[in-house]
């Protein structure tokens, strides 16, 4: 979706949360500044989550016309905002296959319970690097890596 105050934009822009601070002698609040910030993540992140799940296929529209048809259908209004999506989501568990992931637990979760491999690369860096005689000498240094990729 487009335009302000809809998709995810919209549903963050909800959570925002007003702030003010007084300014005055011993705090007598003669003046008071107040803005908008942003609101804790986690409102924030369960706010989106929310939404998602509850979001709804839209059969592909011909026109802006059609969306807005669509808005009114589904109850949208410019109070409750309601994600909508074009596509089901394909099932990624078919993609996964080869993926590399950042440790054993990641690979847990990625590749969506098949398992995974272990492969442990060497890898060689200069290291202990010194000038002498207007030469700069380095060692190399000789250590493994280990990559995690799914079955």
């Amino acid at each position: 979706m487009s335009g302000k105050g809809e998709g995810g934009e919209g549903v963050v822009a909800e959570q925002l949360e007003e702030t003010c601070r007084c300014h005055g002698v011993s705090g007598s609040c003669a003046a008071k500044t107040c803005w908008r910030r942003l609101a804790p993540f986690p409102r924030t992140a369960d706010a989106l989550r929310r939404r998602y799940l509850s979001a709804r296929l839209l059969l592909v529209p011909n026109s802006h016309r059609d969306l807005r048809r669509a808005h009114r259908t589904l109850g949208w209004s410019g109070r409750q905002l309601q994600l909508l999506y074009l596509d089901e989501t394909p099932p990624l568990c078919s993609w996964t296959h080869g993926r590399r992931c950042s440790d054993a637990d990641n690979c847990a979760m990625l590749c969506c319970g098949r398992g995974f491999h272990t492969v442990r690369r060497p890898l060689a860096h200069k290291c202990r690097c010194h000038w002498l005689h207007e030469r700069l000498l380095c060692d190399w240094c000789r250590h493994s890596r280990t990559y995690y990729f799914c079955e």
